[in-house]
Formats: structure tokens, sequence, C-alpha cells
């Protein structure tokens, strides 16, 4: 077995948990016959038994799934932070020195930094996840 092999096997340990749907990964395994578990709570499929090919085709599936999403989540969420940071700035309030103004780090973002209609939309926010 050569060292590509172990990284992409160790790659698929790490990683495969981090998909919802997995079922891309588990119609490859039906189609290429490799043996496999299944019972209540989901298939046990030994790796290290599965041909070098198999495995870097999850690999592939595996790498492209995680990526997507989180270039995906990572694109939403500055999106979303451009969005309310225009709608912010345009409601025209009148405070200086407002968080947006000064430059801050991650450290010093406390609720009582930000105006009372920041105050709001952060708490209100915090009640829904997405």
């Amino acid at each position: 077995m050569d060292n590509e092999t172990k990284k992409q096997k160790y790659y698929i340990y790490e990683n495969i948990d981090k998909l919802k749907d997995h079922n891309q990964i588990i119609n490859l395994i039906k189609m290429k016959k490799c043996k496999f578990t299944e019972n209540g709570n989901g298939i046990f499929l030994n790796i290290s038994t599965l041909e070098p090919d198999v495995i870097n085709i999850i690999y592939q599936i595996l790498m492209n799934m995680v990526d997507y999403k989180e270039e995906q989540h990572e694109e939403k969420f500055m999106s979303d932070f451009n969005c309310n940071t225009e709608i912010l700035s345009n409601e025209g309030e009148s405070e200086e020195n407002t968080v947006r103004d000064q430059p801050f780090s991650l450290e010093e973002l406390l609720l009582n930094n930000y105006s009372k209609k920041e105050q709001e939309i952060i708490t209100y926010s915090k009640k829904y996840n997405l």
C-alpha cells in the first residue's frame, strides 16, 4: 500500500462524519460490490479491505463535498455579513463612535459595545438556528 492511499484513508476516516448525505458513497460501494454490513444505525465498511481505486473515488467524493460545503458556508456568511452591514449603515443612525467606526478584534465583540438597535438584532438572531 502506497503512502498516498494511507493519506486518503486517513482523510476519509477523519471527515466522513462531516457529510449529512452519504448516498453517493453508499451507491458507489454497492456498485463496486464492496463488502459491508448494515443495521439500524447505518453501514459499516472496513476501508482497509477496499481496493485503492475505490478509496481514491471515495476520497475525491468526500473531499469535493466537504470543501464545497465549507466554501458555500463561508460565502453565505460573508454575503449575509455584507448585507447586514449595508442595512445598518443605511438606517442613518446618528450615534457617533459606533462599533463599525472603530477597529476591533474578536476579543472585543461584546453585546454592550453595540447600539440599542444592533443589540436588538443580535438578540433576536440568537433565537433562531439557520
